[in-house]
């Protein structure tokens, strides 16, 4: 998961919050719905 948010970081800078979440779909962790790794990215890429 962590390099699949490091590959949308590098693709797009701007992400927004659902644009992570929709990049991430699909790993096999979805038990939290992604919410401290969706908190992580955000406050690298500044999105809200």
């Amino acid at each position: 998961m962590i390099m699949q948010a490091n590959y949308l970081v590098k693709k797009n800078p701007d992400l927004t919050r659902a644009e992570m979440k929709r990049g991430l779909e699909g790993n096999v962790c979805r038990c939290t719905g992604y919410t401290k790794v969706l908190d992580a990215v955000a406050a690298v890429v500044g999105a809200k």
